[in-house]
């Protein structure tokens, strides 16, 4: 370590919130300036400079990132027609989407890399699983389904998907049967939906593992969401958690 009298000098950053004060241990110590990012330089008698940075001044904002390349504005555009605080601050124009639920989703999607679709399908499967071994308890069928994709997304083991997709769609048959309607048993059609939508949750990985064009995956991701709501007690709080987790999406860096 130097000494006092050494001609080196130590610099320490000292990260904290911007409402935490930090006393001088040295009666001697005097602030010496500060700059533009929020920094206040501490020096004292020993020769060591204290910079003390306030890192909430220094994070960028959702402009900054715009501005920088990190951010699409058409993201911005989005997640602020998608009712995101943060993005309708910035005073960008809301993008102008259709009032058709499933429609708008897919629109939105159409923004968002792969990845981050197979994410928020996969968020709204895991929901959906929830409400499918509420109503069907015995049936483990659509569990092992989820689990096979939730699998996939953490260790990428190759699995039939299109295969699996198919026997979600044959479940969801079997309850639909004879020509269910919502009126006459709703839990039943609840639960019917709920397989749809896993079952276009392991879809999108077949899409994306398999470049299959014969499906396009934000229209996928729309009908995941389309059938999740539907299964749901509270369709419309679904929606709007949804949305908020689109936006969410969009403003990450692109």
């Amino acid at each position: 370590m130097p000494s006092s009298s050494s001609a080196y000098r130590l610099r320490w950053e000292v990260y904290f919130p911007a409402t935490k004060t930090i006393p001088a241990k040295s009666s001697n110590a005097a602030v010496s300036g500060s700059d533009h990012a929020g920094c206040v330089r501490i020096a004292d008698p020993t020769g060591m400079v204290l910079t003390i940075r306030n890192v909430m001044n220094s994070e960028k904002t959702i402009l900054d990132k715009v501005n920088s390349g990190e951010l699409g504005r058409i993201h911005v555009s989005a997640a602020a027609s998608l009712g995101h605080a943060a993005a309708l601050s910035t005073g960008i124009e809301p993008m102008i989407l259709d009032s058709h639920f499933r429609t708008r989703i897919e629109r939105v999607s159409e923004l968002l890399t792969d990845q981050q679709c197979l994410q928020v399908a996969h968020n709204m499967a895991s929901r959906t699983l929830k409400i499918w071994r509420e109503i069907c308890p015995g049936d483990e069928r659509i569990g092992q389904v989820f689990d096979a994709g939730a699998k996939w997304m953490n260790d990428r083991e190759p699995v039939d998907f299109r295969s699996l997709s198919t026997l979600a769609s044959d479940i969801s048959h079997e309850l639909d049967y004879p020509e269910l309607t919502e009126d006459v048993d709703p839990e039943r059609c609840r639960a019917m939906h709920a397989a749809d939508s896993i079952g276009h949750f392991v879809l999108a990985i077949h899409v994306v593992t398999q470049s299959d064009e014969t499906f396009k995956l934000p229209e996928i991701i729309g009908w995941i969401a389309r059938f999740h709501c539907r299964a749901s007690l509270d369709p419309q709080r679904e929606q709007q958690r949804l949305q908020e987790e689109l936006a969410s999406q969009l403003l990450q860096s692109s």
